[in-house]
């Protein structure tokens, strides 16, 4: 199944991208950036890769099929279909 072009849901071609939330709408986004104003708290940590992943349909779940190294020289990993590191 081809997620890159899916009418249903208003997608004609792929976009890279980086989800860090999902809302309903915009009052959902605006009760989310609140609670986040009042209680986030800055965190420190080290990363060592980036995992390109994806998914065979809309409800399964992302499994990584790439894994980048950072700093180490190296080049991309691929993990064999169905791995998850």
């Amino acid at each position: 199944h081809d997620l890159s072009h899916d009418p249903l849901r208003g997608i004609e071609s792929f976009s890279p991208h980086l989800s860090v939330g999902q809302w309903r709408g915009g009052r959902e986004v605006r009760a989310a950036a609140e609670a986040y104003r009042t209680s986030f708290q800055p965190i420190s940590f080290q990363v060592d890769r980036i995992a390109l992943i994806s998914r065979e349909g809309f409800n399964s779940p992302f499994e990584i099929r790439y894994s980048i190294p950072l700093g180490h020289g190296g080049g991309a990993e691929g993990v064999p279909r169905g791995a998850v590191t």
